[in-house]
């Protein structure tokens, strides 16, 4: 008789669990559900196109909803509706920013009209990370998007030329940003602040990896603090006004991987990169600037370098017999320069490259050195004088 009880009661307990964990990891939260449902009655999107706002109903929980995360207690954590063909603008009084408990926000690849990014993203404090990229969003960038201070990632990148206010700037919307990891900002209106984006980004934001400000029409030349970001891994700076120099303490971070400088108007010498560069740095653009001289032999420092391209400067030479070449270069071009490549020296050590680009250029006959290349797949020796 004790044992049947006791069988009995484990039975008891055991459905009791069972049926108690899909509700704890499951309901959503009445209130964040209408929240939910609410929003998207605001939204103007095409039902034919949406993949993840037409799961939203009423009869189902919003935990299960596409492009929906919750918590284990059923807040809604999570919010992924981007290239959901939207097309309207969202204003303050949106019931998105009821959802307090938001960790993810993407809206990305939309069509908000032209409109400015609500104030009232400000609200969502427990946001790390945010994506309003692509979506059509223009006017004055919000400075209450300084309160989400846990935010890792913050991407405002590819909208219509959003900008500051007169009054506003780089610093007072990064500043208390101190966790951010990523922060792109293609095409944000930045000519207003001088070189203080640069100070202003070394300065407040210790754990960057990466750095992309792209046709953001910064003038002014790149400040050496930059490189006190010793996480930083990418940094896309192209399609701006920037001048001088390329700083040489900037190259060689020690764990970049990508630096793109193109379309610019750096001028002088590129800068030694050091030995101690990053053996994972495998991208290098700094085409369309005003570079000159000889290409330096310590560009193969970059062991892991993959694609290059220095194309329309002024450089007149380049290390294809460099020492310590790096093995999977797959990628040079070297158009629109005045390169001669009148060399006579031994080929026994030259680069071997998959693709090379040398339009455009002062060659008076075909390079000698092409008669080693083994693995070469694709040649542009046009326009030249040969």
């Amino acid at each position: 008789m004790p044992t049947l009880l006791l069988h009995f009661l484990l039975f008891l307990i055991t459905t009791t669990v069972t049926n108690l964990i899909p509700a704890v990891h499951s309901n959503c939260i009445e209130a964040q559900q209408q929240s939910l449902l609410h929003f998207k009655q605001s939204l103007e999107f095409d039902s034919s196109e949406s993949s993840k706002l037409i799961t939203w109903n009423s009869s189902t929980e919003c935990c299960a909803w596409l492009g929906v995360t919750c918590s284990t207690i059923g807040s809604v954590v999570g919010l992924d509706i981007s290239n959901e063909s939207i097309s309207c603008s969202i204003d303050n009084s949106s019931s998105l920013f009821q959802l307090q408990h938001l960790q993810s926000l993407n809206l990305a690849d939309n069509n908000f009209k032209s409109s400015s990014i609500p104030s009232a993203i400000g609200k969502l404090t427990e946001l790390r990370y945010l994506n309003l990229s692509d979506a059509f969003f223009s006017g004055v960038i919000p400075i209450e998007i300084s309160r989400l201070t846990r935010l890792i990632t913050l991407d405002l990148s590819s909208n219509s030329y959003p900008s500051f206010a007169e009054n506003q700037n780089l610093s007072m919307l990064i500043q208390n940003l101190t966790e951010l990891t990523e922060l792109y900002l293609d095409s944000v209106v930045l000519s207003g602040q001088g070189s203080d984006w640069c100070e202003a980004i070394s300065s407040s934001l210790p754990n960057l990896r990466v750095l992309s400000l792209s046709g953001c029409r910064l003038s002014g030349p790149i400040c050496d603090s930059l490189a006190k970001l010793q996480s930083l891994q990418e940094i896309d700076l192209s399609l701006n006004q920037l001048n001088g120099s390329i700083p040489s303490s900037v190259v060689s971070l020690p764990k970049l991987e990508r630096l793109t400088l193109s379309h610019n108007r750096f001028s002088g010498q590129v800068p030694e990169f050091s030995n101690t560069s990053s053996p994972l740095f495998d991208t290098l653009y700094l085409e369309n600037n005003n570079l000159e001289g000889q290409i330096p032999t310590s560009i193969f420092n970059l062991h892991g370098l993959l694609f290059l391209n220095l194309s329309s400067n002024n450089f007149s030479g380049f290390p294809f017999n460099g020492p310590r070449l790096p093995r999977n270069l797959s990628s040079v071009n070297l158009s629109n320069n005045s390169m001669l490549f009148d060399y006579n020296g031994s080929k026994s050590s030259f680069l071997q490259i998959r693709h090379l680009i040398l339009a455009s250029n002062k060659l008076r006959a075909f390079p000698d050195f092409l008669r080693n290349q083994s693995i070469l797949y694709h040649l542009d020796l046009s326009n030249n004088q040969i």
